[in-house]
Order: structure tokens, then sequence, then C-alpha cells
């Protein structure tokens, strides 16, 4: 990638260069040198594949009896490499080159995908840590986590469970971003727990995600397409007719039993069969449609909430004004402010000297706070209305225009 990084790019415009352009991104798909850089590395990894068959480590395969022996297949988006079934073999694969990730994942998964996934913490790290000397406010806050940091281990929840470790350090890595603590620095005030902030807007809390709930949900989506589509590949290897016994219609309990553990094979027989021989048809209910979504599962997973509730917080989230002023807001109605009656209660501080005087030797509340600082301003907007050192304001007098007497003569002025 060398050759890649290093060139830039002018581009003629009436006459004139304008430039350099440097490809700091990559190639992107339409670069005419793209082609070039493709070809070139499989010729690189065509010539590796063939020294290692001359030294006798790869042996490729044969269709028929004196037909050429193939030990690779490289295409656009994908490479076969054939070898025999041996150890030996397969080391020597590894070393050929490094295949060990696809499209962006591992290719192989062991017992332990903690360290196998672990890059998906080390990313979420890597930009909360390049944000927190930058000073953002709530709203902006609230836009980095849901656009970015969410967005990052989407693709891998959509193939893999993650494990639980991996999901409780990235949620530990956004509370503290999100309350503006350090991660691994257990000092400063968490107001709310995770899973109030990853309740929905609607119902009081900010519309986070729960990150091990949001992947059973996106893995959910790829059972739903399996049995939408029975032709698919990965669809053929099972069907559930294999598992009766025609004339009559019933469960071949003994493939059944010999398949599954005792207590699925027990729900699967105890599941009554159909009369008609009409075909089946999945219906999600989750949707007015019948159809699978990600966002409806998502919602079932996380449970049903308190319909009394939506009202109040609707209304707040319907609010159009800036979106600091409406987190704010949000904070001062879930009890989030560091009044001194909270901080009391939290026990963080002993109110005492400084802390006295910033409140005034008083104990507010948020709702106390709001309404003050209602009043305060229906005061100081009354008192700008009726300014005594504003000008005074006389309504205009409107001045027709008249005819002039007999003899008389009208100039304006």
């Amino acid at each position: 990638m060398e050759c890649a990084s290093t060139v830039d790019y002018h581009i003629s415009h009436d006459g004139s260069l304008i430039g350099p352009i440097v490809p700091s991104r990559g190639l992107r798909q339409g670069d005419p040198i793209s082609p070039y850089l493709f070809i070139i590395i499989a010729e690189g990894l065509s010539a590796m594949i063939k020294i290692a068959e001359d030294n006798g480590l790869l042996h490729g395969i044969q269709v028929a009896r004196g037909a050429p022996k193939i030990s690779h297949l490289l295409f656009v988006d994908d490479s076969f490499l054939f070898c025999k079934v041996a150890i030996p073999e397969i080391h020597s694969v590894n070393g050929v080159g490094n295949f060990s990730s696809y499209l962006g994942l591992p290719s192989l998964i062991g017992r332990n995908k903690k360290d196998i996934l672990g890059f998906l913490k080390t990313r979420v790290l890597s930009k909360i840590r390049s944000w927190n000397h930058k000073f953002l406010s709530r709203a902006g806050k609230e836009v980095l986590i849901k656009s970015v940091i969410q967005a990052l281990p989407t693709y891998a929840m959509s193939v893999f469970l993650i494990p639980k470790d991996i999901v409780r350090d990235i949620v530990c890595a956004i509370n503290a971003f999100w309350w503006g603590t350090e991660y691994g620095n257990y000092k400063g005030i968490c107001w709310k727990s995770w899973s109030r902030l990853c309740t929905p807007k609607d119902w009081g809390g900010i519309g986070f995600h729960q990150f091990d709930l949001f992947s059973k949900a996106l893995l959910c989506k790829q059972v739903w397409r399996l049995i939408q589509n029975p032709s698919s590949l990965a669809a053929r290897d099972a069907y559930v007719s294999s598992l009766f016994i025609n004339n009559p219609l019933q469960w071949d309990s003994e493939i059944i039993f010999d398949i599954f553990n005792n207590r699925d094979a027990s729900l699967i027989t105890n599941i009554p069969l159909p009369i008609s021989d009409r075909d089946d048809k999945l219906v999600w209910m989750g949707e007015d449609r019948g159809h699978f979504t990600v966002k409806s599962c998502y919602r079932l997973l996380m449970g049903e909430q308190p319909s009394a509730s939506k009202l109040e917080w609707a209304i707040l989230c319907k609010l159009k004004v800036p979106p600091k002023v409406k987190s704010f807001m949000w904070q001062e109605c879930a009890s989030c402010l560091p009044t001194a009656d909270l901080l009391r209660a939290k026990k963080s501080v002993s109110m005492s000297g400084l802390h006295l005087k910033v409140w005034n030797n008083s104990n507010h509340s948020p709702a106390s706070i709001v309404a003050r600082a209602t009043s305060h301003l229906k005061e100081w907007s009354s008192n700008h209305a009726t300014d005594e050192f504003a000008p005074p304001q006389h309504p205009a007098t409107i001045i027709k225009w008249k005819k002039p007497a007999p003899r008389i003569s009208k100039a304006q002025r």
C-alpha cells in the first residue's frame, strides 16, 4: 500500500492545476489505480503459493487422473486455496498469507471469543479518548454516542454474539464519557443507571442501545432470513419435514430424540401438526405488516414500558428548543442536576464551607431552581418591557394631503 498512500493527484481546471490531493483514506471505488493494484497483489500471492508448491509444502487437488493440480483460485472479492487435510499444510497456508480476517471480522472463532473480538473494545476506547479533551455539551455527546460509538460494533454483532465481558467494558466506557468522568477512574457521580439511559425517550430515557439485547435482535434477523429464504445456501441443510412420518402425519420421535436433547425433543414433539395440506406462513407479531424488523425485536426484548409516563416525556421530546436546552430539561426532570439536596442524598460532598456559600445556605431541589428561574425570567421580561431608560415611543401620525385654498400655492419642503 506504499504506492497507494504516497501518490497525489492534480486537477486541471481552466488551464491551471489544482492540488495536490492526497488520498489519505486509501483507494475508493472507481479509482483508476485500483485494478492495477489488485493485479500486482494477486501476482505476488500466486508467486508465494507457487514457491510453497515447489518446496513441497503445499499440494493442490486434481479433478481427474492426469489433470493439472489446482492450488488456488483468485477472484476480485474472494480467494480459494486448496491443500491436503494435514496440519503441516495448514501451517504452510498461514505462512503464505494472513487469512485471519475476512471483511473486517475474524475468519476463525474458537472458544475464547474475548481475545478475538477484543478489537471492538479497543476501537470504542480510542474514539472516546480522542473526545475527552473537547468541550462537548450533553447534546453533543448524545449525537456522538448514537452516531459513532453505537455504530462501531453493529456489523460484528450481526454475525457473532458478543461476550458479556466486552459488552460490560464498552458500556462502562460510554457511561463514563456521558457523565463526564474517565474510563477506569471511579470518581464522579453516575446519576442514572445504564438501563435507565437505554430507556426510550418517550419513557424518560436517552435511547441508548443495550448492546446485549441489540446483538440478539440482529442475530434474530439472520434467523428470519433463513426461514423466509429456504432456497439460500445456508437454509438448504435442514428441513422440518425431515422430522415427520407420513401416513399418518406425526413426529418421528426416534430421530428427534437422537438429534436434540430431552428437553428440546419434548417441546418439539408437543407441537401440534397441521391437519390441512396448506403451506405454513410465518408472521412476525411485532409489526402490523407481519415482517421482521430489528427495531421491533429490540423493543420486545427491552420489555413493555408503562404507558402512563409516555405522555409526560413525549411533551418534552416534542419541544422546539435547542438540543442542549432539551438536554438540560431532561436532567431537571430526571433529577440529575447536581443541586444541594441531590448531592446531600448521594453523600458525595459534605455541605459545609464553600458549598454552603455557593447555595446561599439553602437547600434547593431541581424543581425549585427551575421555578425560581421562571419567576426571574418573567420579572426581567416585565422590567424590560417598561424600561425607563428606553426612548419614548410615540404613535405615528398620518397626515393626509389636502387641496390648498384658492390663490394659495403650496410647496413641499
